[in-house]
């Protein structure tokens, strides 16, 4: 299995660069914002669920490797 560490997306960082360009009271300025929440929120979640696997497959892998 391969475990990748995670990073901010580069979708993260589009839209809040966007944001700061973007003037005050923009038709789309609430849609971005809805956006990033997600974006965010996805992020948060798949690193929560790596955090609460890794003990597991850290075990799992030290254990595959001293069976013998």
């Amino acid at each position: 299995m391969i475990i990748k560490n995670c990073k901010m997306p580069l979708k993260i960082d589009m839209l809040e660069a966007l944001m700061r360009r973007l003037p005050p009271g923009h038709a789309k300025q609430t849609a971005i914002i809805e956006d990033i929440k997600k974006s965010r929120q996805d992020t948060m979640v798949k690193t929560e669920s790596s955090n609460l696997l890794n003990p597991f497959l850290k075990k799992s892998i030290y254990s595959f490797m001293t069976s013998d």
